[in-house]
């Protein structure tokens, strides 16, 4: 559990005194976690499979994380659920729809054999 708490913080570029703050928990608690010093409660567990949006199941190693987000118009629920980051900073939604836009032009002109 601890790893994959780690991995899930560290995705969204968060501290852990941040995520501590986000739980409403003390930070030695989720050092604790972290370290597989300690199993968080079955309230906390939930709290951050619900922070995280994962499955308590996937935090317990009981199943894989889908990592596939398919961007779809709207966008709204993608760039609501995910921080998608480029060097450390966060995307905007006007660069996510302009690389989208860029993306589907270039396999047209390279489905018209335009571009190789």
């Amino acid at each position: 559990m601890g790893t994959k708490l780690k991995e899930l913080r560290t995705k969204k570029c968060m501290t852990s005194e941040e995520l501590a703050k986000n739980l409403d928990v003390a930070k030695s608690i989720i050092w604790s976690y972290e370290l597989n010093k300690k199993e968080p409660s079955n309230t906390h567990l939930i709290k951050i499979a619900d922070f995280f949006d994962v499955s308590v199941d996937y935090l317990l190693d009981r199943e894989q994380q889908n990592n596939t987000v398919n961007f779809q118009y709207p966008l709204d629920d993608v760039i609501d659920k995910y921080t998608f980051l480029i060097d450390n900073r966060p995307v905007g939604k006007e660069e996510l729809l302009d690389t989208i836009a860029y993306i589907k032009a270039k396999r047209i002109l390279t489905s018209l054999d335009l571009v190789k």
